[in-house]
């Protein structure tokens, strides 16, 4: 039993480490400040300053939060997908950002585009841009199999 739990225990460990320096280098690509992501033994996170204050998710703007929580997606994605790329879903994560941070995130993006489809859904016309759009139609039963 205390083979089990110590192995379990160096499992998680090591696995909190690397989705925590993931999680780390997309964050401080998105914000562009030095802030280092931390798990704790429960995977509860935090944001440690340069200045090794450490900072708690509320405190941070929502902003933050948000590309703060998009970059633990990718550090996930990462991790769990291993060498098949997951892909990824986005619904309006970027309503917070200035065009600043707007623009590290999609430079990041773009650049994780080459390995991971991604897909963004936005009721926002100037995402259009940012990659192919995709268009819904419904199929229509051709005339010979409509119903009288």
């Amino acid at each position: 039993h205390q083979e089990l739990a110590a192995a379990v225990a160096e499992y998680q460990g090591t696995h909190r480490v690397r989705l925590a320096e993931t999680a780390t280098r997309y964050f401080q690509r998105f914000s562009g400040r030095n802030r280092r992501v931390e798990l704790d033994e429960g995977f509860a996170v935090k944001v440690v300053e340069p200045d090794g204050q450490e900072c708690a998710v509320a405190q941070l703007s929502q902003g933050a939060q948000d590309q703060l929580y998009l970059a633990l997606r990718l550090a996930i994605a990462d991790l769990v997908g291993g060498s098949a790329p997951l892909p990824l879903l986005l619904d309006d994560p970027f309503v917070n950002c200035d065009a600043e941070r707007l623009a590290r995130i999609r430079a990041a993006l773009e650049e994780a585009s080459v390995q991971r489809q991604i897909v963004l859904f936005s009721h926002r016309n100037d995402f259009a841009a940012w990659g192919r759009p995709v268009h819904m139609e419904e199929d229509r039963p051709s005339p010979a199999h409509a119903n009288p």
